[in-house]
């Protein structure tokens, strides 16, 4: 279940949301910068897109806002992993995502990862990028799926929405959504991480990102929500929630103490920030 989030408003300030907050430096080095992260058991963790051997692939945050590289379970190593979320109703069992689709079901147990199953997301094209994945637990026990292409200033992003089978780690019943925001306007990512709230509300990390160096922007989007009965329905106007400047959220996640951000912030390393100023309307 994902914790209720006591949300607050922030000022509009010249038609813009901007947040003066103070970030925490997770690593400084450009391994360590996160694109996806999953809590469980009020563990934190997050995974890297690397794409080189001895590379880390997947991280616990530990209590100084540290990271900590667990090895991963095989020694063939994922590509460019950019998603990573917590599966409803599992003991420490989790979905990464790479770019591709390809997905890796791992278990956390004894502080180490096992994995548990290979497979492929449905319905994709050669030019999609994923780098947005996120699943719900709706009534009766069934799991929702969200993933999608990220988009770009030329591309409108492509979002699957369907039903996701754990005992056969099937995706079912897929319906798709065409959408794109408006702002960072150059440079944009529509998806750069997928998230649900504690009410089913879908939320978008919509980054700018021109280059290793930046500079990088974020917007965080509510752009759909998902019934009681578990049918999506995508929003008629995306509305800002949180804006940022000089970072690059492609990690995010609701809990009990509010919005936790992360970012891949390139050469710059990653960063942290627990949020509570989220603009809900």
């Amino acid at each position: 279940m994902i914790p209720k989030l006591n949300i607050f408003k922030i000022l509009l300030l010249f038609g813009q949301l901007y947040s003066n907050t103070d970030w925490i430096t997770l690593d400084n080095a450009r391994e360590y910068a996160v694109s996806g992260t999953a809590i469980c058991n009020e563990k934190l963790f997050v995974v890297h897109d690397n794409k080189n051997e001895n590379q880390p692939r997947i991280s616990l945050v530990n209590q100084y806002k540290g990271l900590k590289s667990i090895l991963w379970p095989t020694d063939h190593l994922p590509f460019d992993l950019e998603a990573l979320s917590y599966i409803p109703g599992t003991d420490n069992q989790f979905i990464a995502m790479e770019s591709s689709g390809k997905c890796f079901r791992i278990l956390f147990k004894d502080s180490t990862f096992s994995l548990l199953n290979q497979f492929q997301l449905p319905e994709l094209s050669n030019e999609m990028n994923l780098e947005g994945l996120a699943l719900l637990e709706a009534r009766k026990g069934k799991i929702k799926i969200v993933y999608g292409d990220r988009g770009s200033n030329e591309r409108n992003s492509t979002l699957f929405f369907g039903d996701y089978d754990t005992s056969k780690d099937r995706i079912e019943n897929v319906t798709t959504y065409m959408f794109y925001v408006s702002e960072p306007v150059n440079y944009r990512r529509n998806i750069a991480d997928l998230g649900f709230d504690a009410d089913g509300n879908l939320w978008t990390s919509a980054t700018s990102d021109p280059g290793d160096d930046g500079p990088f922007e974020t917007r965080i989007y509510k752009i759909g929500k998902v019934s009681p009965g578990g049918e999506f329905e995508l929003a008629e106007k995306f509305n800002i929630g949180a804006a940022f400047q000089n970072q690059k959220v492609e990690g995010f996640v609701f809990s009990k103490e509010g919005l936790i951000l992360m970012t891949d912030n390139e050469n710059n390393g990653s960063s942290y920030l627990l949020y509570k100023e989220l603009l809900i309307d």
